[in-house]
């Protein structure tokens, strides 16, 4: 089978941003509403961030991966796969690994043996820090990118979990989808538990002890990561997307927003 390789973003018009660092190159791009990207690979090492919308990546094994908002698939270098985007499209974060040093480290391995998947909340953390860093163009900006992409593959490293863990929480799963969902609506934990049909006490200890960050935190950075991606791509006010994130008022939002991205919400829209 002589495999097509792309580079990323696999297709060049649909790119919006782009940077480097010594060891990595990043590229952002909206894919319209189900675009179909024919069979390729793509020759380095390489990671997908589902920031918006959604799509479906599928192996020469038959093997498909639907990934929603917060997803990252991680793809061995060479290895064939095509997409299809969802009814809303797709606004990714792509990542190449183009320091065979950085690969050097032993560690990093088992990301990249076979495509993988990670939707854990610290790892899509990270990322939407990484897409707002592209959109801030100073002398600082290789460095920035440069360590946080290492603080994002040490992350799903730690925090990758065997299939038969995740499996035995199937009850978490659904609840974690259900917060996905309706993260700007006043969701009660008590309501959670009652979806995962479990007692909330032993939801709140399960879902922390699984995702590293309270049922309420996790939701509070679904806000901001949703705020962020309003203030980069929208001209709606700031005082009527902290509302509509949930926050009091905007000086509130603007603090939380601050402490969680280290820089301030106008910021993001200035740049």
């Amino acid at each position: 089978m002589r495999i097509r390789y792309r580079p990323l973003p696999a297709r060049e018009e649909f790119a919006l941003a782009s940077a480097a660092s010594p060891s990595f190159h990043f590229g952002e791009a909206f894919y319209p509403p189900r675009l179909h990207v024919d069979d390729h690979a793509h020759k380095n090492h390489s990671v997908t961030l589902v920031l918006q919308g959604s799509l479906t990546e599928t192996y020469v094994r038959n093997r498909a991966e639907r990934c929603p908002p917060f997803t990252a698939l991680f793809r061995p270098a060479g290895e064939p796969h095509w997409d299809i985007m969802g009814d809303r499209g797709s606004l990714n974060l792509e990542i190449e690994l183009i320091d065979d040093a950085v690969f050097g480290l032993g560690r990093l391995r088992p990301l990249f043996e076979r495509p993988t998947r990670s939707e854990h909340p610290r790892v899509s953390g990270i990322a939407q820090q990484i897409h707002l860093e592209l959109g801030i163009s100073d002398s600082a900006q290789s460095t920035v990118l440069e360590g946080l992409t290492l603080e994002l593959l040490g992350m799903a490293i730690r925090t990758a979990r065997p299939t038969q863990r995740s499996a035995s929480f199937s009850w978490l799963n659904k609840a974690f989808e259900v917060l996905n969902d309706r993260f700007r609506e006043p969701v009660r934990i008590s309501e959670l538990a009652a979806i995962a049909e479990v007692h909330p006490v032993h939801f709140a200890r399960v879902f922390r002890a699984h995702y590293g960050v309270t049922p309420g935190g996790y939701m509070r950075r679904l806000r901001l990561q949703w705020a962020a991606r309003q203030l980069a791509t929208t001209k709606t006010p700031l005082s009527k997307i902290a509302a509509d994130a949930g926050f009091s008022d905007q000086s509130h939002f603007g603090r939380v927003f601050k402490r969680h991205f280290g820089i301030p919400p106008g910021r993001v829209r200035k740049d």
